[in-house]
């Protein structure tokens, strides 16, 4: 299990093996970052595992980084499946 920084590590260096877009992750980076914390907070760090991953095998499979809504859903999709429903207020709720 990693942490969210290391996450974002990954997440920054599938971009730049990927050659996806820079200008794209530097605007959305905050909203993973937001993402991946409140799911370590909800689910723990096997859900921020979870959810980092599907982020890279996204990114390298559609050959764009997923919307930071899009990333949300995914998010607390796998909140539930961790047996956690993401509290009202939290920013997966988006």
């Amino acid at each position: 299990m990693a942490n969210v920084y290391y996450w974002l590590k990954q997440i920054r260096q599938t971009r730049e093996e990927e050659g996806l877009l820079r200008e794209r992750f530097e605007r959305w980076e905050p909203a993973y970052l937001e993402a991946l914390e409140e799911v370590e907070d909800e689910a723990g760090e096997e859900a921020v595992d979870t959810v980092a991953e599907w982020l890279i095998s996204y990114a390298r499979e559609h050959g764009e980084l997923p919307k930071p809504s899009l990333l949300r859903e995914k998010a607390v999709e796998v909140c539930r499946r961790h047996g956690v429903e993401p509290s009202k207020d939290s920013g997966l709720h988006g």
